[in-house]
């Protein structure tokens, strides 16, 4: 039996990759460079379906975008620690991204922000051609595709299979030693 307060908002990786439009390995070396990671349920050994929120998707997917304008790991690794520094401004924000800098304009709070060349200082908003990232959006289509998931009934599933699988190859171990 489920308990409400339990139940997480989740995307599978297989949903993550199908909305992002991102091949799976790419996704997996934009986790081993810390870039993105499921926030719900990590991996857990060999085939373990991992779980990610709402806020891990719209990262993936900036992650994407910016990458696709030729932004660098590095600059998008220090606009991720911005955008995890703030990441109530999400559902009211815009990134926009010049090959320069990147901003966060809050809308709820009429504030831009820049990401780069004056890091976390509020700046004037200025004419210039930018590629706009659609956080809001973004945010709407995941929680439309979110399933909600029981986190701890998962990870306790994972570990008695974990456990049974020891087990059994404890018991093949015993048994080839006892025949030899």
């Amino acid at each position: 039996m489920h308990s409400k307060e339990r139940l997480t908002a989740a995307l599978t990786t297989a949903q993550v990759v199908a909305l992002a439009q991102v091949h799976p390995s790419t996704l997996n070396y934009w986790i081993s460079k810390n870039l993105c990671q499921p926030s719900v349920i990590g991996p857990s050994g060999q085939r373990a379906t991992r779980y990610w929120s709402v806020e891990d998707l719209v990262t993936v997917k900036a992650v994407k975008a910016l990458r696709e304008v030729g932004c660098s790991l590095q600059n998008i690794r220090k606009a991720k620690g911005l955008l995890n520094r703030h990441p109530q401004t999400l559902a009211s924000a815009t990134l926009y991204y010049n090959g320069r800098d990147i901003w966060l304009i809050d809308d709820a709070t009429d504030s831009i922000v820049s990401v780069l060349e004056q890091a976390g200082q509020a700046i004037f908003s200025e004419t210039l051609l930018m590629m706009t990232l659609p956080l809001r959006l973004w945010i709407r289509n995941a929680e439309k595709n979110a399933q909600l998931v029981d986190a701890t009934e998962i990870e306790t599933a994972r570990r008695r299979r974990r456990i049974a699988r020891q087990s059994s190859r404890d018991g093949r171990l015993h048994l080839e030693e006892s025949t030899a």
